[in-house]
């Protein structure tokens, strides 16, 4: 009976230690997911596709998960046209790149860099994402030569296609505050709740 009861005991050690073994498998497995981001370059007076491909790399080692970004030429498309900074047409670019996306059967997340668009004589730099926590999500990134902006919106907005909402607590030194472009820099970093958002939406 002792016995019995001893080998009963070492059969629930190894089975703990079996889900645990699992457990930490699961997770590595989560943490090492690879998100795609095709990012579709618009023909930029300011910067090239070769310069712009160099600075939108960079954002593959400043997210809090995994990305691969592959980088193309956008195929010819009227989602260029729409190139007033007003709030509505915003949206309707944003819309008109999330349909073009359909068509090319894009799957992963897509980003469409555009020239400044213009109001009232003034050039805009800014981005939209087509919402927050989108599986298959598109965003809009209107660009100038500035590397550092391009890194910054481009940052921004993939951050709320992954799930992370504008972050109005934390210091200006989080990547997600609404105003983030006021104060671009490479120093910017996803605060704890972001990522948070981040992780929960993704994993």
């Amino acid at each position: 009976m002792k016995f019995s009861k001893v080998i009963n005991f070492y059969l629930l050690i190894l089975l703990a230690c079996c889900l645990m073994l699992f457990s930490g498998i699961a997770y590595a497995t989560k943490a090492y997911a690879v998100e795609r981001i095709t990012v579709f370059y618009e023909h930029n007076d300011r910067i090239s596709r070769k310069d712009f491909t160099v600075a939108i790399r960079q954002i593959e080692n400043r997210m809090p998960i995994q990305v691969k970004v592959r980088v193309l030429n956008a195929p010819k498309n009227n989602c260029v046209r729409i190139n007033s900074a007003s709030s509505e047409s915003r949206w309707k670019q944003v819309s008109c790149y999330h349909r073009l996306r359909i068509k090319l059967g894009i799957n992963g997340y897509a980003i469409f860099a555009t020239p400044p668009l213009e109001e009232d004589g003034q050039k805009y730099w800014g981005g939209v994402a087509s919402g927050i926590g989108v599986h298959n999500g598109t965003a809009t990134i209107n660009i100038s030569s500035n590397f550092v902006s391009i890194i910054t919106v481009a940052r921004h907005e993939l951050g709320h296609l992954l799930g992370a909402m504008h972050d109005w607590a934390s210091r200006i030194d989080s990547i997600m505050h609404p105003d983030v472009l006021q104060f671009a820099s490479l120093d910017l970093k996803f605060s704890r709740w972001s990522i948070k958002e981040i992780w929960d939406f993704v994993y």
